[in-house]
Formats: structure tokens, sequence, C-alpha cells
């Protein structure tokens, strides 16, 4: 079974240095090589919505996989549901 990992949110608190911690001490990247090709799977959100993810997240994790040798590249998909994000058109609009 998979570990979920929950960091409650405060906003006077160093949300990205937990993110870190959680990083390192996790093992999260345990199964990683090094010289693996990683994608990550972004969320960009919808059209004036805030749920996305943060870069300064992503730039985390990109360097943590960086400092393990490995190659990472971020990637998205398409929505399932009807919407800016049905297309790769639309999304780029």
């Amino acid at each position: 079974m998979s570990n979920v990992y929950f960091i409650p949110w405060k906003q006077d608190s160093d949300m990205i240095g937990k993110f870190k911690k959680i990083i390192r001490k996790s093992n999260i990247l345990g199964d990683i090589n090094k010289e693996d090709r990683v994608a990550i799977k972004l969320h960009i959100g919808e059209y004036k919505n805030p749920a996305h993810v943060h870069p300064l997240y992503l730039k985390e994790l990109v360097s943590a996989l960086l400092e393990k040798g490995c190659e990472p590249f971020l990637t998205d998909t398409t929505s399932y549901y009807c919407g800016h994000r049905f297309t790769a058109v639309g999304m780029i609009k």
C-alpha cells in the first residue's frame, strides 16, 4: 500500500522546507535510479482557478531528481471533461 504524506497548510510556515524534508526523509525517490528519465505530471489548473501545483514545489522535486543523476521532465495531459483543458489547443489558449 502506498504512503500518503500530509502537510497541514499554514500561511506563516515554511511549506517548501517541509516539502523538501518529506522528499529527503520519506525515500519517495528510492526506486528511481541514476540516469532514469522521470516524468513529473503537472496540473496547470483551469483558467482563473488557483488550484495548481506551484512552480516552487516542482523546482524542489526537479532539484532532488537532478541530485540523483536523473533526467526529469515536466508533462501534462488534457482533461476528460469538456472545458479549456479538453484539447491541447485549448490548454495553450
